[in-house]
């Protein structure tokens, strides 16, 4: 069948979000389907919002920050260029031929296909401050399915106005598949059937990964490594405390990458050479939803520590996701040399959150083998 696929896909630096869609599109063709992208910018080209709109969406401390960062922001996009991220979507993510900027858009002229699938990241998100409405699905013949697979929220509950329109929307879907188990909670009390399945990152093993992204192995890779992956969406507490800790651990060379705002980092990965410092990393700390699943596929321990402030709700995904493998003690809300010290020397029970791993695969394949 021919499959679109609305999800975020835009990003320069943020490694999760390109890999997931692609984990899905290529789980899709491994299904024997024929998966395209549908092209939809919710990123505008130029920010066309007055100042009044700009302190309403971001806040005026923020855009404070951001005047103040200006400098550090203009050398980050030279700097992202040397991640790659085109040249990687232009070779492994399959687009459909036209772009759409808004709903009106893809209502006017839909994208061809049997079905149109949301997910996954937060595209249900709706306190972006691009409405999550174009990813509910409402454009394109009645005939076409609509399913979503591991759409998220990205919060616990939704506001009153957003139930609205999202029971506007479901009811036409043919099945719905959430992120998180909050997701399920949240989809129940709109009168909605919705089951929780994985990230589409963790529908692979870690050799196919190796075999899809033909890893390249960092230089050095006899040395012992510590990989620090951070984003800049939110206020880390005592990050800098965490990264003394790993800095001054002894024969271990600290390896720093950043990115969404985050100027720490002192490499610029490709995707495939992001995912090899986590799979030879002894130790990661991040906080990264995706930098965590990748240390789950290759049972790398770490460390993962939550968003704060507006972003609060965005840790639901991480509480979930650790919750259901029984890794909960790797989040740390708050610098503590002897947890910490624990965490790095912990020997995790990988067995026992592989087999937990496989079982939600099989869950999730049947659920995508009903499309």
């Amino acid at each position: 069948m021919r499959i679109g696929i609305m999800t975020f896909w835009e990003s320069k630096n943020n490694y999760g979000q390109i890999l997931q869609l692609f984990a899905l599109q290529q789980y899709l063709k491994k299904l024997g389907h024929d998966p395209f992208l549908i092209r939809f910018k919710r990123v505008p080209p130029n920010d066309t919002r007055t100042l009044i709109q700009k302190i309403r969406d971001e806040g005026l401390l923020r855009l404070i920050l951001q005047k103040l960062e200006a400098p550090k922001r203009k050398k980050s996009i030279e700097l992202d260029k040397l991640r790659h991220f085109r040249a990687f979507k232009a070779e492994n993510i399959v687009f459909g031929k036209k772009d759409y900027r808004n709903l009106a858009e893809l209502r006017a002229d839909p994208p061809k296909a049997d079905v149109y699938i949301v997910g996954s990241d937060q595209v249900w998100n709706n306190k972006f401050s691009v409405s999550a409405e174009p990813f509910l699905l409402g454009f394109g013949d009645d005939r076409i399915k609509r399913i979503s697979y591991a759409a998220s929220f990205g919060q616990s509950v939704i506001d009153e106005e957003t139930q609205l329109l999202f029971k506007k929307y479901l009811p036409a879907f043919k099945a719905i598949s959430v992120r998180e188990k909050s997701g399920v909670d949240i989809c129940n009390h709109m009168g909605v059937a919705a089951e929780w399945l994985p990230d589409p990152t963790l529908l692979f093993e870690a050799r196919e990964w190796e075999d899809m992204l033909c890893l390249n192995m960092p230089n050095n890779i006899n040395q012992k490594s510590i990989f620090a992956y951070t984003l800049g969406n939110s206020k880390i507490k005592d990050l800098d405390k965490f990264v003394g800790f790993l800095r001054r651990k002894s024969g271990y060379k600290l390896i720093r990458a950043g990115a969404n705002s985050d100027f720490s980092g002192d490499c610029y990965p490709t995707i495939p050479e992001w995912v090899a410092h986590i799979k030879q990393a002894d130790f990661v700390l991040t906080t990264s939803f995706h930098g965590m699943v990748f240390c789950i596929i290759y049972n790398t321990n770490f460390v993962i520590l939550p968003n704060t402030g507006k972003a609060l709700g965005m840790n639901e995904r991480i509480v979930s996701l650790l919750a259901k493998l029984g890794l909960q003690d790797h989040i740390m809300d708050k610098y503590s040399h002897e947890k910490l010290n624990g965490l790095f020397t912990k020997k995790v029970n990988w067995g026992y959150v592989n087999e937990q791993l496989s079982n939600w695969r099989i869950e999730a394949n049947e659920f995508l083998m009903r499309l």
